[in-house]
C-alpha cells in the first residue's frame, strides 16, 4: 500500500516552510504521492514545494508523485517554464 501525504490548507510563502518540513519527513519515512486535493490556496511557493520534494526523493532513489493538482497550479508550472521538470 502506498504511503499518502495530504498536503492540505494553503500553500503559500507564509506556509511553505512547515508544509515542506512535513513533507521531508514523510518522504523520509516512505510516502511516495502528495495528494494536493485539499490545498485551499496557493502561489509560486508551491511551485518551489515540488521542486524540493523531488529533489529530496531523488537523493534517496526514490519516485514520489503528486495528485490532484490544482489547475492554476500547473498553469504556473507552464508560464514559469518548470512544467517539464515538474512529475506533474
Amino acid at each position: 500500500m502506498a504511503l499518502v501525504h495530504s498536503v492540505s490548507g494553503e500553500l503559500t510563502l507564509n506556509t511553505a516552510t512547515q508544509q515542506l518540513v512535513n513533507a521531508l519527513d514523510a518522504i523520509k519515512h516512505g510516502c511516495v504521492e502528495f495528494d494536493f486535493a485539499n490545498v485551499a490556496k496557493l502561489d509560486s511557493a508551491a511551485l518551489a514545494f515540488i521542486l524540493t520534494c523531488q529533489r529530496a526523493a531523488n537523493a534517496i532513489n526514490q519516485k514520489i508523485h503528486f495528485s490532484h493538482l490544482p489547475e492554476n497550479l500547473i498553469n504556473l508550472a507552464t508560464l514559469y517554464g518548470v512544467a517539464p521538470f515538474l512529475d506533474i
